[in-house]
């Protein structure tokens, strides 16, 4: 039965036909529902992987160039795939090899079609931890580099570089075709020749490889600290291309406005936000790296305060506190993310009001007592990376969403209590009690997001300010101060 729920949905591809592809669905969908009690995980894998891609290709047959990016948002089948392989995802540990690089390249796929790529480019990373050489990821990840090619300002040319070499590299495997068909090889070959027309062969042909980042002058916790963040990819730039020079280190992403002359006052406001903004990444990360780096003075400063030890191994300490801090730091930012889309967009909503990344009013206008509708402003932006925060707000929801975990987690931090266990602990994990490990495991994922939602928001800026650009709209460049006063 499985095997013809896969059959039904590759079928109604190869054919075009909805119809059959929606029938392959809805009888895995029966199945799942009469059987998950009795199925294996790997069943269950295979069934959400091939529900995922029947609706991935729903929407591909749907698809409309007229439409543009608009038809992504709210977009009923891309928002099922997107759960049905997360699903997979959630099975998949003990399935094949080949089959769990297609789910992970496949969800990244489908994060990629709502405007995430930061997101992809993370998922396709989990694919080639297990296959650096699968084409159909190496591929893709290439595609999804361009998205953020000319947003990153100096690596342009190097990002065109890597992702063309990518593309070529996987031009002629037999694995594109074999897998992906012949759409994959004519997808490849016609972003060899964009990318060609683009930056022009002089370019592709330059040198852009770079030296390991020099960490000899660094103390220890310097060392520590950026191979951590390295390591983890918590730096906030867009030197997507390579992660372990010196340019991956820092975080030199920000918005850059076309305003009229001597209007440098609404630069200014909107730079303080992503001034706090970034700052608060900076502590949350710099909390999360300092609580995994044990000191005799850290360690004398935890001695000076009394914590009880408990009969259930749990731990308080100024580490675990650190590690607390950092991940409420990191929540936090999601609103004022949320205050700057108001503000920068026009959404509407007074600045005297709670404004909440999942809040409905940010993105839509209440119609009726039960109805609501997108924001033109938002609808009409035709702006990928803005609709992407609008996807992520979907996923944050604290009812429905995929992370409602993580606001949970928060909100007992804040308002309650969060008990972290050490090794040893045999307890179930819920609201109010977490294993020291998962603990760090979900911090580091909440600042992933967090990284992905600024930089998203950085794209989003850009993206307005290119209209403007294209509108004809020339104006003489600021110069600012970057120096710290420390």
């Amino acid at each position: 039965m499985l095997k013809t729920v896969g059959s039904l949905i590759d079928s109604g591809w190869d054919s075009k036909s909805p119809e059959i592809i929606k029938n392959g669905i809805t009888r895995g969908k029966e199945l799942i529902e009469k059987n998950k009690r009795v199925y294996s995980k790997k069943d269950l894998c295979k069934l959400s992987y091939f529900i995922g891609n029947g609706y991935m290709n729903l929407y591909s047959l749907s698809f409309s160039k007229e439409k543009g990016w608009q038809q992504i948002l709210n977009n009923i089948n891309l928002q099922e795939a997107k759960n049905y392989f997360r699903e997979a995802i959630h099975y998949s540990d003990d399935i094949p090899v080949d089959l769990k690089k297609m789910i992970w390249t496949n969800y990244a796929n489908c994060l990629d079609t709502l405007g995430r790529g930061m997101d992809a480019l993370f998922a396709y990373e989990e694919v080639l931890k297990i296959d650096s050489n699968f084409s159909m990821a190496l591929g893709n990840k290439a595609i999804a580099m361009k998205t953020f090619a000319d947003a990153s300002g100096i690596y342009r040319e190097a990002i065109y570089n890597d992702a063309y070499k990518m593309l070529k590299s996987v031009q002629n495997k037999k694995d594109l075709i074999l897998i992906g068909g012949i759409y994959a090889k004519y997808r490849i070959d016609t972003e060899l020749k964009n990318i060609e027309s683009l930056i022009g062969k002089e370019a592709l042909s330059k040198d852009f490889s770079h030296n390991s980042y020099d960490l000899s002058q660094l103390n220890a916790f310097e060392r520590f600290y950026v191979e951590f963040c390295s390591n983890n990819k918590l730096f906030l730039n867009l030197h997507i291309h390579e992660d372990i020079c010196e340019a991956s280190t820092f975080d030199p992403v920000f918005i850059r406005l076309l305003l009229p002359p001597n209007d440098e006052k609404t630069f200014y406001n909107l730079a303080k936000t992503v001034n706090q903004i970034k700052e608060d990444y900076a502590i949350a990360r710099l909390l999360l790296v300092q609580s995994q780096f044990k000191t005799a003075e850290l360690n004398n400063i935890s001695l000076r305060t009394t914590f009880v030890n408990t009969p259930d191994n749990s731990i308080s300490n100024i580490y675990t506190g650190l590690i607390k801090s950092a991940f409420k730091e990191a929540y936090n930012i999601l609103d004022k993310i949320a205050r700057f889309i108001n503000e920068y967009f026009y959404l509407g909503i007074s600045p005297e009001r709670n404004i909440y990344i999942t809040s409905k009013e940010l993105w839509m206008d209440k119609i009726s007592k039960k109805n609501w509708k997108l924001k033109l402003e938002v609808l009409e932006s035709n702006n990928p990376s803005l609709y992407a925060l609008y996807d992520l707000s979907l996923d944050l929801n604290p009812q429905t969403g995929y992370y409602t975990n993580l606001r949970q987690m928060r909100n007992k931090l804040v308002h309650e209590k969060l008990i972290i266990h050490g090794s040893g602990w045999s307890g179930i994990g819920d609201d109010h009690n977490i294993s020291y490990e998962k603990m760090i495991l979900r911090t580091i994922r909440l600042l992933k997001i967090v990284k992905c939602a600024i930089i998203y928001l950085i794209n989003s800026v850009n993206i307005e300010e290119t209209k403007k650009q294209r509108k004809g709209i020339v104006l003489d460049p600021i110069t600012v101060d970057t120096k710290q006063f420390l």
